[in-house]
């Protein structure tokens, strides 16, 4: 996930005379959950009950305390001060709040420098905890495939620790969200914004989250966030390109795709989903162009399944065209022939081959056969037909006579011409 809160000294004294019921009772207190009242019982707290502390809830019917996420592992037994109902949430958490609810209303009206004066004020008065911080550091070291709950555990610990470790949520967000449970991940989203809205990565990943749930027009919105936040952010640019190609609105898609393209030339994903909108616009030698330079930089970074990806999308607009303007004249009688000539055309197109030395590359023989000998025009459509497939002075033809059969061969050689 690449984001790691800034480990950060405990200066807090402990008692060793502490038990562990006291350590407890006492972290309720200073989360601000609970607090003791006059008959000497450990009660909920007002900030508990009116939902001042985030990731805490409480559940009325059950007379309990829960985190969310870990509501089935974690309860904590509470019972309400009915002699205390009259009592006021403690300033500090009341200032917060209107903080977090008056930066939102900011960024909503594009009152940017009123944004970045709040979040920064958010940031100075956000509860610390050393112990915590360290937590999500932790989780942050544990790679993501194979052992994602481990990481997940130090994420719930640090929120246990301190309910405002927005990163925290926000990584647990990601992992939830990588591994396809996108409701989850908007929920650990909303807890990282709710407690610090000035993280534009924290609305990017949530945008991702609503894309791949279907929630097209939150995706949107949310990308519109992070790009207010952070206008060179590559990362929402590409996505909001994504999603507008989802809504068919493949220009927006293409000026957001050059965007995230300008702040990183070298971003693969960015070609390669600028080449889907090309292609879906009907503009090939752009697409094809496009999806060569995702190849490429695929190939460079190993990541060796997109790279075959997007050569076999190279292949695609070419047999696609093929098949649409000679209505589908060439026939590969051999299936295995027929993917060695396709992987050779996207190689070519993806410029594998160095095109400035004169000699001549003998990759391979297509077999091409017509039953009708008298079809005089044939041997040119077949021509005009391979010519759609190969660059310019990059074909050589040779023709055999037609056998007993009425049927002739023609040899193709890949070869370089001035």
């Amino acid at each position: 996930m690449g984001r790691q809160a800034k480990i950060r000294a405990n200066n807090k004294n402990q008692k060793d005379t502490s038990t562990v019921v006291d350590d407890l009772i006492q972290h309720l207190y200073d989360i601000g959950i609970a607090f003791k009242a006059q008959d000497g019982h450990i009660k909920a707290s007002k900030a508990l009950l009116e939902g001042y502390i985030p990731g805490w809830t409480y559940d009325f019917q059950n007379k309990s305390a829960y985190l969310i996420g870990v509501e089935s592992a974690l309860r904590i037994q509470l019972e309400i001060d009915i002699n205390n109902s009259s009592a006021k949430v403690p300033d500090k958490y009341v200032r917060l709040k209107n903080l977090q609810k008056e930066a939102l209303t900011s960024l909503k009206e594009e009152n940017i420098l009123r944004f970045q004066k709040l979040t920064l004020e958010i940031l100075k008065k956000l509860p610390q905890n050393a112990e915590a911080d360290t937590c999500v550091n932790l989780g942050s070291q544990i790679p993501m495939q194979g052992n994602y709950q481990a990481a997940i555990t130090y994420f719930n610990q640090a929120i246990f620790l301190n309910p405002y470790q927005y990163l925290a949520y926000y990584n647990r967000g990601v992992i939830y969200s990588r591994n396809k449970n996108y409701d989850k991940g908007i929920e650990n989203f909303n807890f990282s914004i709710e407690i610090y809205p000035g993280d534009p990565d924290a609305y990017d990943e949530r945008g991702l989250a609503f894309l791949k749930n279907g929630q097209l027009q939150e995706a949107i919105e949310d990308f519109n966030r992070a790009i207010k936040i952070n206008p060179n952010h590559p990362n929402a640019y590409l996505n909001r390109g994504g999603a507008y190609s989802k809504i068919e609105n493949y220009q927006s898609a293409i000026q957001d795709l050059n965007k995230a393209l300008e702040i990183n030339i070298h971003d693969a994903d960015a070609y390669y989903n600028r080449a889907l909108a090309y292609r879906k616009l009907g503009y090939y030698e752009e697409a094809i162009n496009d999806f060569r330079k995702a190849s490429h930089i695929y190939r460079e970074t190993e990541q060796l399944a997109d790279h075959e990806d997007a050569l076999n999308k190279i292949n695609e607009i070419q047999i696609n065209e093929l098949e649409n303007e000679s209505n589908k004249i060439v026939v590969f009688e051999d299936e295995e022939l027929a993917k060695t000539n396709n992987r050779i055309i996207s190689e070519v197109h993806a410029g594998y081959y160095d095109e400035n030395e004169e000699q001549i590359w003998q990759l391979f023989d297509v077999v091409l056969c017509k039953d009708n000998k008298d079809d005089d025009d044939y041997g040119d459509r077949i021509q005009r037909t391979i010519e759609k497939l190969y660059p310019k002075n990059w074909t050589m033809f040779n023709w055999t006579e037609p056998d007993n059969q009425g049927k002739r061969i023609m040899s193709i050689r890949l070869a370089y011409s001035q």
